[in-house]
């Protein structure tokens, strides 16, 4: 998935002066692409961004392995942009898309962040199970509780962009996305 993410970049990024990255409404998927994306950006560094323990299966009330896996962000060539960037978030971006904005915050000092506070549920995909077969219900817990390098759990704290907006109901009215264009406006001013 890294690789397809930087081959749809690469033809467009040789004109490009800038670069919004758009995680409004994104509920998640994979974590490490979001990772590599960041890791590719102009100013990103190696940071860590959090510490996870795995559940014990079949524990209640949960309990969880002294050791688990941790995210760090690595910088990554496959997806440098030599260009500037710029994220969109709202509420709407859980999960992976959590991480993909906590990751930009922490590591790619540069980017700067529009829109409103991520929804702060961070999230892993574990094991699915049907618990009725008609009508089908399926169910899956997050194995993991990760944290911050102070040992703060990062559900419920959400990334909060560098400039709080919504939109504009002139913009809307109008057909403007009022974040899109603010980004694009600080990203040709630099």
């Amino acid at each position: 998935m890294i690789d397809q993410a930087a081959a749809a970049i690469a033809p467009h990024i040789e004109e490009a002066v800038g670069v919004i990255w758009d995680a409004r409404g994104n509920i998640g998927g994979a974590s490490p692409v979001g990772f590599a994306i960041v890791g590719g950006m102009l100013s990103a560094t190696p940071t860590p961004i959090a510490r996870c323990t795995t559940r014990i299966e079949g524990t209640d009330p949960a309990e969880y392995y002294v050791g688990g896996p941790d995210y760090d962000l690595v910088v990554d060539e496959r997806v440098h942009v030599d260009v500037p960037a710029a994220l969109l978030i709202d509420g709407f971006s859980i999960s992976a898309a959590d991480y993909f904005a906590r990751a930009a915050a922490l590591a790619a000092p540069e980017v700067r962040i529009f829109g409103r506070a991520s929804a702060g549920a961070y999230g892993g995909g574990g094991a699915g199970a049907t618990l009725l077969a008609v009508p089908r219900l399926q169910v899956s817990y997050d194995p993991y509780r990760c944290n911050d390098l102070q040992g703060t759990p990062l559900e419920t704290h959400p990334t909060v962009p560098d400039e709080l907006l919504d939109f504009a109901p002139s913009d809307l009215a109008a057909g403007v996305d009022t974040m899109v264009e603010s980004a694009a406006a600080h990203l040709l001013s630099l």
